[in-house]
């Protein structure tokens, strides 16, 4: 009897919690399909290597963009932009490109945002937390705190 031992972890989604739900192969076996608990989906190309010689831990990308992972609380529309922003229940907050259909950016909380607004100009946004509302300033790859 051939007992299995572990030789390497590969991570998904790192420091996430997400547990991995299904793998799948390609029929040319390039392709390693991967589902997880959060709802997201990712590849791995296997051509040219070896993953059990590899130093780093190589790169699962997002098939998709990522997505929410529980109910949408917040949704609005930017009348300048072609730009959509959603808040969840995950405690994420995502502007999206409606064009490009296309996550721009993801700012991750503390806790649960419940409502979310764009400013007129696309440029700043108003987010409603349980305790406080925050005024955010978007920038060209991120959100940040203006004031709280």
């Amino acid at each position: 009897k051939e007992i299995y031992r572990q030789s390497k972890v590969l991570q998904v989604e790192p420091n996430s919690g997400a547990a991995v739900r299904s793998l799948a192969l390609s029929p040319s076996e390039e392709l390693l399909g991967v589902s997880t608990s959060t709802a997201q989906l990712y590849q791995l190309s296997l051509l040219g290597q070896d993953l059990m010689k590899a130093e780093e831990s190589p790169a699962f990308e997002p098939v998709l963009s990522h997505f929410h992972t529980g109910a949408i609380l917040g949704l609005d529309v930017c009348i300048r932009k072609p730009l959509v922003v959603t808040c969840g229940i995950d405690k994420s907050a995502r502007v999206w490109n409606y064009f490009e259909k296309t996550c721009v950016m993801c700012r991750w909380f503390n806790e649960e945002a419940y409502s979310i607004a764009f400013h007129p100009s696309g440029f700043h946004l108003i987010i409603g937390q349980s305790d406080k509302l925050r005024l955010m300033n978007l920038l060209m790859e991120d959100m940040k705190t203006y004031k709280d």
